[in-house]
């Protein structure tokens, strides 16, 4: 039987530290109860909706580094497949940023 855990997390706009330890906790709990995936809300890195701080050069920079720190923080759980929400920076026209969902697992990004 394959687990999943649905994180009921409540992020918080514009704090990614503070949402990445929300996502951490819900992830080694769901680990601690036999779950192989974990499933956060939408946009659960930056919280919904950033609105304006996507405009601010640092706080893109903190998305970046919150990606980095969540890869690095899913290797602790090599088992665990990790889907979440971000804001991706858009190669081609249209608007700069894509609401993706990522979906990591081991330190590598399976799906943008």
């Amino acid at each position: 039987m394959f687990k999943l855990s649905l994180a009921q997390i409540n992020p918080t706009i514009g704090d990614i530290d503070g949402n990445i330890a929300l996502m951490q906790a819900a992830a080694q709990q769901a680990s601690r109860e036999g779950a192989k995936l974990v499933i956060f809300p939408e946009l659960s890195l930056t919280a919904y909706y950033p609105a304006d701080l996507l405009d601010d050069e640092e706080f893109v920079r903190r998305i970046e580094q919150g990606l980095v720190q969540l890869r690095a923080i899913s290797k602790a759980l090599p088992a665990m497949y990790w889907v979440f929400g971000a804001p991706t920076l858009n190669e081609g026209v249209g608007k700069r940023f894509h609401n993706s969902l990522i979906v990591l697992k081991d330190g590598a990004v399976l799906l943008t």
